[in-house]
């Protein structure tokens, strides 16, 4: 059976702050300590070590308690030679941190802010990335129905040009040197045309008899 204090307790996102203040878990001023928390941070930040871990974590973030967190954890490696035999530090910017950490964790404040951080993930950020996650599905869905288009009108432009092929009689492997050699066969073309339209003198003449009877 489990023990009372390990009882999990459903509490709305949007009341677990609430829910913490009014159970004193978290002091009601916690938001002006948050203040001069974040001053000190300010401070603390202009010394940081070159550490990739750290860079990477501090680009465009809100700094939070979780990362005050991983930042005291980062510097027990690369100040690990300020530690003296007594496990204190010598590290000014290790000793900031820890401060920062522990002026987090007197009053729970980190667990204060860190109900206003979830709760406005929740409300705002969530709905908005997954109304971007909606946009850019639909926006997949769209670009793979215009690639079956394309791909469509691929095949069909291709059997029209093999068609166009066929009505010139090449093969279109070197198509500028087999369309030139067309011009070949171009009197003999011009001398059947000729010939073509020289058959059509008797109907002309007819023609032209009969526009002259209809105007006499």
């Amino acid at each position: 059976m489990l023990d009372e204090k390990d009882i999990p307790i459903d509490i709305h996102s949007s009341k677990l702050l609430d829910w913490l203040l009014s159970r004193r878990h978290c002091n009601k001023d916690w938001q002006k300590n948050v203040m001069i928390i974040r001053e000190k941070i300010s401070v603390a930040i202009r010394d940081m070590p070159e550490d990739e871990r750290i860079v990477k974590l501090l680009q465009g973030s809100y700094i939070n308690y979780f990362h005050c967190a991983r930042i005291v954890n980062i510097l027990k490696d690369t100040e690990k030679g300020t530690k003296n035999f007594l496990g204190y530090y010598s590290s000014q910017r290790m000793n900031d941190w820890m401060q920062i950490q522990q002026m987090y964790e007197k009053g729970n404040i980190h667990l204060a802010e860190a109900a206003q951080i979830l709760q406005r993930m929740i409300q705002y950020e969530i709905p908005v990335l997954k109304k971007q996650i909606s946009k850019c599905d639909q926006t997949i869905t769209d670009c793979v129905k215009k690639e079956k288009d394309y791909a469509r009108q691929m095949v069909d432009s291709k059997k029209q040009y093999e068609k166009e092929l066929w009505k010139l009689g090449i093969e279109g492997v070197h198509l500028k040197r087999e369309i030139i050699s067309l011009l070949t066969d171009l009197p003999s073309f011009l001398d059947e045309m000729t010939k073509s339209i020289s058959s059509l003198n008797e109907p002309l003449q007819y023609y032209e008899q009969f526009q002259a009877y209809l105007h006499q």
